[in-house]
């Protein structure tokens, strides 16, 4: 059994805060800190690759105008669009099985060791908090992580119409237009190439109890500082160690069925001119979106008016 003594706290520590080890009035400035090279902590964060993402998009559209009669023409449209699913140069993105409550990868995490695109330290240190990877096939997912949306169709309808009761040149006119928004990559594309295991944070922190060697947040109080910056910490902080990520890290993946929002506009206008060259006008319209950007936190309890995710939630339109 191994012990570990305090060291004599210097003069610096102020006996009256007793156990919490603080320090004397006028010391500890951050600025003497600075001349000192007394850094509090040391981080390091293993960025991910440059992701290299694009979407695809394919659209056709026929319109035609119906002139029914003197009174009545309609004009009548269907636009077509596809839209694959994103893809990632590299194959360095992430999703998640729901279903598995497992990490997908488009291929084994050891290729991505290989290319330099994780290191073996991350992936230990994910499994020993009980991370699960799999592949694409392994959750049921196409080889590109998501589902192609291919059928969107978006009927596009306007008619303008004069009653024949008018007298004054009344005119009615109506549109109804459903519209597709390809997801950006700046929203959430770019994300999936930079989450773990692609990515991670690593510290050395001397004013952390976690990381202190008696477990007090005082290292500086209470004994000689370790590090000088510049002087002895090029390699203060280990990137290779497989306990510095902690339960309750985050990570960002997109939900496999990412259809593009898609808007639904209806609008109506009635006008008129009067006999003394004056006119007035009524109009009114309307519009819904669904399938918007939605953040779903998968370990929070969710408010109650958020319905069931993914596939409602997902659905479900906002007015």
């Amino acid at each position: 059994m191994q012990s570990i003594s305090r060291p004599r706290p210097p003069p610096s520590y102020d006996p009256t805060t007793g156990a919490n080890y603080g320090a004397k009035p006028n010391t500890g400035f951050q600025d003497a800190d600075f001349f000192l090279g007394a850094a509090s902590a040391y981080g390091q964060r293993l960025n991910a690759p440059f992701g290299h993402s694009h979407l695809r998009e394919f659209g056709f559209y026929i319109q035609d105008n119906f002139r029914v009669n003197s009174r009545l023409t309609i004009n009548a449209g269907l636009r077509w669009e596809m839209h694959p699913a994103p893809k990632v140069k590299d194959d360095n993105y992430v999703t998640f099985d729901m279903k598995n409550a497992a990490i997908v990868l488009s291929k084994d995490p050891s290729a991505y060791v290989e290319n330099g695109f994780t290191t073996q330290a991350i992936l230990t240190n994910l499994k020993n908090l009980g991370a699960k990877f799999e592949t694409p096939q392994q959750a049921g997912l196409p080889a590109a992580g998501f589902y192609n949306s291919m059928a969107n169709f978006m009927p596009r309808l306007g008619f303008a119409y004069t009653p024949g009761f008018s007298k004054w040149g009344t005119v009615i006119r109506g549109g109804y237009g459903e519209y597709i928004y390809p997801v950006p990559i700046r929203n959430s594309v770019r994300y999936l190439t930079a989450a773990y295991p692609f990515t991670a944070g690593y510290s050395q922190s001397y004013t952390s109890a976690s990381q202190s060697p008696d477990a007090y947040p005082t290292v500086f109080s209470a004994s000689r500082r370790p590090v000088i910056a510049g002087l002895n910490s090029a390699n203060v902080v280990d990137t290779n160690s497989i306990t510095a990520l902690l339960p309750g890290v985050s990570s960002n993946v997109s939900f496999p069925e990412y259809a593009p929002a898609r808007v639904r506009d209806a609008n109506m206008t009635s006008s008129n001119l009067s006999v003394m060259g004056r006119s007035s006008a009524l109009a009114m319209s309307t519009r819904t979106e669904s399938n918007l950007d939605q953040n779903y936190q998968y370990n929070t309890l969710r408010p109650p008016m958020c319905g069931k995710w993914p596939r409602e939630r997902r659905r479900r339109p906002a007015h």
